[in-house]
């Protein structure tokens, strides 16, 4: 079988969602495991209102309140990683104190339930969703958000955007106060049973705990926004968008195989 490094993202795409037809039509419902934020929804939106939020709450001389005005919303996705506002601070010759003191007030209201409703999806990602839940799979979305404060919106906006059925919530997981993130996922995977086939993530350590927790899956990592960097498994077949060509029909796979082969 291919090597994921000579695999291109559409082929992976396409190879999950065959593996996925067949196992459903050999009697079998896949399961596919998912992060939410930067791997299918696009939460750069509500990072924008989050930084506008700030610029009236936070206290700056009004200078810095200028300066930090001019942060414009595609300035954001002209960085390298959408989730580290350094470069843009040191652009605007923002003090390294006032740069956390504001970028802390940022994380804080990113986190807190605000502007959820801002959340769109990443490129093709709501409609590879609906082909894999057409072609037979359960999809559980395993996310850092917060339980007690995003839970809501977080359904709300998965319902919204087509992406979950209202009697699907129970399959949308997310971290309890008091819990790191790996630890969160590494619990949240513990708990998943069935055929997993298909894992995808946009942190390094995550899937890098996927590939731990469910070797037989197809590892899919995509790229843009990370908080800890750090090596990826050789295993993930890296992507920058959902978007899928033919399927392709794997005759090779099965339940007890894993998809590809590093």
């Amino acid at each position: 079988m291919l090597s994921p490094t000579l695999l291109a993202a559409g082929t992976v795409l396409s190879l999950i969602l065959g593996h996925a037809r067949s196992l459903h039509d050999a009697g079998t419902r896949p399961v596919i495991v998912m992060d939410l934020d930067e791997t299918v929804i696009d939460s750069t939106p509500r990072r924008f209102h989050s930084i506008q939020k700030a610029l009236n709450e936070v206290a700056l001389t009004p200078q810095e309140r200028q300066a930090l005005s001019t942060i414009g919303f595609y300035d954001l996705y002209r960085l390298e990683n959408r989730y580290d506002l350094t470069p843009i601070y040191q652009k605007l010759a923002i003090s390294k104190d006032t740069a956390s003191r504001f970028d802390a007030y940022v994380v804080q209201v990113y986190l807190s339930g605000f502007g959820l409703e801002y959340d769109v999806p990443m490129a093709g990602a709501d409609h590879y969703v609906q082909e894999l839940r057409d072609a037979g799979a359960r999809i559980i979305f395993v996310s850092s958000r917060y339980d007690r404060t995003q839970r809501q919106g977080t359904v709300a906006n998965l319902i919204a955007l087509k992406m979950l059925e209202a009697d699907q919530a129970c399959d949308v997981i997310l971290r309890p106060d008091g819990m790191t993130s790996i630890d969160f996922k590494r619990w949240a995977f513990s708990q998943i049973t069935g055929d997993v086939i298909g894992v995808f993530e946009n942190e390094p350590e995550n899937i890098n705990a996927m590939v731990e927790a469910f070797p037989k899956a197809q590892a899919v990592f995509m790229e843009g926004a990370w908080i800890h960097p750090g090596p990826i498994s050789p295993q993930a077949v890296q992507i920058t968008d959902y978007i899928v060509g033919q399927v392709v029909e794997e005759p090779r796979l099965t339940n007890d195989q894993p998809m590809m082969h590093p």
